[in-house]
């Protein structure tokens, strides 16, 4: 998205980096857009009906085949939105297109604060509709929900190569509950481990776990990492650098290794809590519903799929096939485990079950089960 009627990318290959340049135009009547070099912001005039803007690759087109799209967006008011959506298309009447849902893939994104995101090649719906060798048209568009106008706007489109590589899977446990202790043996019943994200001010108190059953996670080769029970906007003040700081120490003492871990809960709300994390926690997990590129790593965002109640093991299943065909990694998250399930952040023992000997079948098809931090070690961009 850079200038000159949409020119000057020819096609993209798998084996550099690279932008998408061009110009935007607009797309609806009814939306105002303001076109820059390298941006573009669109904004609604009123309920149920869609601003947009589409850039245009010129006489060229984008080759897209095992790519990841990386770039920043913001939104006026992300409670507003009703649809926020990028579609990727041969052509600009977007009958072949694929989508991203915007609304439904980030998680508690702040207000008016630019996100980052890296959109894996999984994470498109209709993505078999796209002849993605020669991609010409990228559309942006927000409705919202009609009590105010909204402004959607998009910059810094890049493109991270991803080549062929073996899927791997990592599972992830919130919250430090005693289901924690659960999953943990039936895991190792399969020689897998994980990752246990604990609130360090809960350990030793009743309902989370001890101090004993972390050390008993770490031998049977578990990482522990940092979280915080109820939303990290409650700190206030020097509350929240005490928090963390008191946090990665915790992490250490039981943990021993670099690159400390944290998992956002309820997703990250705003830049002040993310600059509290700096020098403290260099990796950082986010619930927004995708895998990851393993060239295209955000380390302040990682990708989470988050299971509860409602998430189904064909559901999981799908998204473990799909690493697989993409050479993606796919994080699990869990809370707990329950038959009947009760609470929202249930999750069937049984299914859970089957998943492992679906992961154990998988690891015969090239498939990697491991913790977060055996995966860390080996993705360059983290390092």
């Amino acid at each position: 998205m850079r200038y000159l009627l949409a020119l000057l990318l020819s096609c993209l290959t798998v084996a550099t980096a690279g932008t998408i340049d061009g110009r935007w135009q607009s797309y609806y009547a009814q939306g105002d857009s303001i076109r820059r070099q390298g941006s573009v912001t669109v904004t609604t005039q009123a309920a149920d009906t869609k601003a947009g803007a589409y850039l245009q690759s010129g006489f060229l087109s984008w080759d897209l085949r095992n790519t990841t799209l990386v770039f920043k967006v913001r939104a006026s008011s992300w409670f507003d939105v009703k649809v926020a959506s990028l579609l990727i298309s041969n052509g600009s009447d977007f009958k072949a297109s694929a989508t991203l849902d915007l609304k439904r893939r980030l998680a508690n994104p702040p207000p008016d604060e630019w996100i980052t995101v890296s959109v894996p090649p999984s994470a498109w719906a209709n993505k078999d509709a796209v002849d993605w060798s020669k991609v010409d048209t990228i559309l942006i568009q927000a409705m919202d929900l009609g009590y105010q106008r909204l402004t959607l706007e998009i910059k810094d489109i890049t493109t991270v190569p991803t080549p062929p590589a073996p899927a791997i899977v990592s599972i992830t446990v919130d919250d430090g509950l005693p289901s924690t202790m659960l999953i943990a043996k039936m895991m190792r019943d399969h020689n897998m481990a994980g990752t246990a994200f604990v609130d360090h001010t809960t350990i030793d108190t009743p309902g989370y776990l001890t101090t004993a059953q972390l050390d008993t996670l770490r031998s049977w080769g578990w990482v522990i990492g940092g979280h915080r029970i109820g939303r990290m906007s409650q700190l206030q003040g020097p509350a929240l650098p005490e928090f963390v700081s008191a946090s990665a120490r915790f992490m250490i003492k039981h943990r021993q290794r670099d690159p400390l871990e944290f998992a956002w809960s309820n997703g990250l709300t705003n830049s002040t809590i993310a600059a509290a994390m700096v020098g403290r926690y260099p990796v950082q997990y986010n619930i927004n519903g995708m895998s990851n590129s393993q060239a295209g790593i955000v380390p302040t965002s990682v990708n989470r799929h988050s299971l509860d109640r409602h998430t189904t093991l064909t559901m999981v299943q799908t998204w473990v096939d799909e690493a697989s065909k993409q050479g993606e990694w796919v994080v699990l998250n869990f809370h707990t485990l329950a038959r009947p399930t009760v609470t929202d952040d249930d999750w069937d023992t049984g299914d859970f079950a089957e998943l492992l000997l679906y992961l154990h079948d998988a690891q015969n098809r090239g498939v990697r089960i491991a913790t977060t931090a055996e995966i860390l070690d080996i993705l360059p961009k983290i390092q």
